[in-house]
């Protein structure tokens, strides 16, 4: 156990010395106190490294906990919709599955203001949840024709199917259905 925490502590004192630095080096960050947790990381790093040898753990351990680590955070970030690795997973699921995925669906929280009222609609694999403060939260399952142009979404609580207009500008993060234009928020 002990092990474990030490190489996962080495992990840690390279994150914070690499995140630090960026800070520092971008002046979002007071250059005194950036440098002190820069020296400290850098330091607790470096006795941590000479523990580490006592334990006589190699390097080839680190770095394969360091790449497990990595792995299971680029996982948890796709699978939580976090662009562009949402993209990636979607592409190695229909890759798989042999369904061809595009890119050029929208994913995420798009925000509209109709009458006055904000709305919103999020996009999750294959469903689309619609906000506002009147008509509160509505889920559709949805496909998009395969010429783009239109959208098909289905109630998933009443069963009701509609088909409206529909366009997504990939550059400007802009999602259109019928009338309503939703910008990414």
């Amino acid at each position: 156990m002990k092990k474990a925490f030490l190489i996962f502590l080495v992990i840690v004192c390279l994150a914070v010395a690499g995140w630090n630095a960026y800070l520092l080096f971008t002046d979002q960050i007071d250059p005194r106190t950036g440098w002190i947790i820069l020296a400290v990381s850098i330091g607790v790093l470096f006795w941590n490294i000479s523990v580490l040898r006592a334990y006589r753990i190699r390097t080839g351990t680190v770095v394969a906990v360091f790449l497990i680590l990595a792995l299971i955070a680029m996982a948890t970030s796709a699978f939580a919709g976090i662009e562009p690795l949402a993209t990636y997973e979607k592409n190695v699921i229909g890759w798989f599955s042999g369904i061809s995925v595009t890119s050029n669906n929208p994913s995420g929280t798009y925000v509209a203001t109709v009458l006055g009222f904000e709305q919103s609609i999020t996009f999750k694999r294959s469903t689309v949840e619609f906000f506002d403060i009147l008509e509160g939260k509505r889920i559709f399952e949805f496909s998009i024709s395969q010429d783009g142009n239109s959208i098909t979404s289905k109630n998933v609580a009443t069963g009701e199917t509609y088909t409206s207009n529909y366009r997504y500008i990939k550059e400007y993060q802009i999602v259109v259905i019928g009338q309503l234009e939703y910008h990414r928020q």
